[in-house]
């Protein structure tokens, strides 16, 4: 069930003073987190509003409670939707409120998947996180189930597999780096490539595989924070309160340009009803998932592959994430698949020595990346969803099955450490 209206939960939580402890914010007589805020902005200019939005007292209080957010925003929205902040909007970035809007969204859709948000911390890495981690993708199945026009919340459920695939692995090396644990003997049975681009990030040190693996995790966090919350906004408060976070500086005229075609197809809520959509909704839809999907991998986690490739050891770990990753959906390629290289190779002085070119391509360029996913990895999805009657129940599968299928440090080794 999606979070309640903000009236109900401003009943259920009348007791829910402002006062932060040590604070200025004390209850009115209505006692209503709503009420007292509304004192505390009354006879403030809009840019001091905006000053205090900013506040760390405004921000631990907002933060308390999911209570206190609603509330929160019912009253800030009224004064955005009057006009006051209209003239505060910076261009390079949000303002308070946008800060706020931003904020909300993305820590309400933590809360709804079952994330504390005060708990989920990429910097501390796989173990800390794993449960977070696996909920990200329930949630996006959800999001996917209530609304199947938003076509792309499920391509980011159907690629998890390969994600969490990956950050398992790069736990387990990292345990092996930190053990000086040498687990190459049970590699002798992978095909030469693969044994080459698993040996190179066996052989990384452990910070360098500490780096890599909070890196990808922060990734997961910022695609959630800023693409599943858009989603979750759109859910709950439709077309509006998308181009209320446009107005805050929260919305970038293709992700707009997405929602509209999203919100201009009827709403369906059986995946099949797809199929009696016009050639014009389907195309629709299609470049709403293109869009989100450019925003995801062009703007979004760009700079992350960037700097990782920039590492002295980012080419080799980012070579051998070429040869090894596959996207977790049926009937999509590999890089490699799709852009074979003209000319095998065995060169020794290479990683890998037998293979592909792996200079013909690299995953963490986002050219080559984005060439894999607009030319295969989005087309294939697609396939794939509108070939399934029932799409949701491959979505909620049990994910630990289905990330085995996709993990490469095998299971002798991951034994050998107790790592999951």
């Amino acid at each position: 069930m999606l979070l309640r209206n903000a009236d109900e939960q401003h009943q259920a939580s009348s007791a829910a003073s402002l006062d932060t402890g040590g604070s200025s914010m004390t209850a009115t007589a209505s006692g209503t987190p709503g009420a007292d805020l509304e004192n505390k902005l009354a006879g403030m200019s809009a840019e001091e509003i905006q000053k205090y939005l900013s506040s760390e007292e405004f921000e631990k209080w907002v933060r308390a409670t999911q209570a206190n957010a609603d509330a929160a925003k019912t009253v800030l929205d009224k004064l955005a939707d009057s006009g006051q902040f209209a003239s505060l909007r910076l261009t390079d970035k949000p303002n308070g409120y946008g800060k706020f809007l931003e904020q909300y969204w993305a820590e309400s859709a933590m809360r709804q998947a079952g994330i504390d948000p005060a708990h989920w911390d990429p910097a501390k890495g796989v173990d800390y996180n794993r449960e977070d981690i696996y909920k990200v993708y329930a949630f996006y199945a959800e999001l996917y189930k209530n609304d199947p026009r938003m076509e792309w919340i499920g391509m980011a459920n159907q690629v998890g597999p390969t994600f969490i695939a990956g950050f398992e692995d790069l736990a387990v090396l990292h345990k092996m780096a930190d053990a000086g644990q040498d687990a190459s003997e049970f590699l002798a049975d992978m095909d030469p490539a693969r044994y080459a681009a698993l040996q190179s990030l066996m052989n990384l040190g452990a910070e360098d595989l500490a780096y890599y693996e909070t890196t990808f995790l922060s990734m997961q966090k910022q695609i959630f924070t800023d693409i599943g919350s858009q989603h979750f906004a759109f859910q709950q408060g439709g077309l509006a309160e998308i181009e209320r976070m446009r107005a805050a500086g929260l919305v970038t005229d293709p992700m707009d340009q997405a929602w509209r075609n999203i919100d201009s197809v009827p709403q369906y809520s059986n995946p099949q009803d797809y199929h009696g959509l016009t050639t014009t909704q389907k195309q629709l839809l299609h470049k709403a998932s293109y869009n989100i999907a450019d925003r995801e991998q062009n703007f979004v986690i760009a700079d992350d592959y960037d700097n990782i490739r920039d590492r002295p050891s980012g080419v080799a770990f980012t070579e051998a994430m070429t040869v090894l990753g596959k996207p977790s959906i049926v009937g999509a390629d590999s890089y490699y698949e799709q852009f074979p290289a003209a000319d095998p190779y065995l060169d020794f002085g290479r990683i890998p020595p037998l293979g592909v070119d792996v200079h013909h391509g690299n995953i963490s360029v986002r050219e080559d990346r984005w060439a894999l996913i607009d030319q295969d990895t989005l087309g294939a999805y697609e396939d794939w969803l509108h070939g399934r009657d029932n799409p949701y129940g491959e979505m909620v599968k049990p994910m630990p099955e289905r990330v085995d299928e996709y993990r490469m440090v095998p299971k002798p080794v991951r034994d050998l450490l107790g790592a999951p």
